[in-house]
């Protein structure tokens, strides 16, 4: 709740009448087994998967970059070919930079 999660009113989502809480301090709010269906606001959604699926991702992308730079000119092949060479394509496309930021529908 304190990242603004806000628990979801049964009259917001018609045909849930039956998971309405019944008393306590839920009542009238949307329930499945003690769990309260919680919605929240579009910029907290896109705040959370823009970390979780475009910052986090390019944070591991980086590392192995670094990994596989630090590996160049180390380990060859017998022919004296840099294995970070023979992977190929997939290596590129983890240096680049300017990856477009997403936006998510919710």
């Amino acid at each position: 709740m304190r990242l603004g999660y806000v628990p979801v009113k049964q009259e917001e989502v018609p045909g849930f009448e039956n998971y309405r809480v019944k008393s306590g301090e839920h009542v009238g709010f949307v329930s499945c087994n003690e769990m309260l269906l919680f919605k929240l606001p579009m910029d907290v959604y896109q705040d959370v998967m823009t970390q979780m699926h475009h910052e986090l991702p390019n944070d591991e992308a980086d590392k192995i970059r670094v990994q596989v730079e630090q590996l160049q000119g180390q380990a060859q092949d017998s022919n004296g070919r840099s294995l970070a060479e023979i992977e190929g394509d997939g290596l590129r496309q983890l240096s680049r930079k300017n990856v477009p930021m997403p936006i998510f529908q919710g």
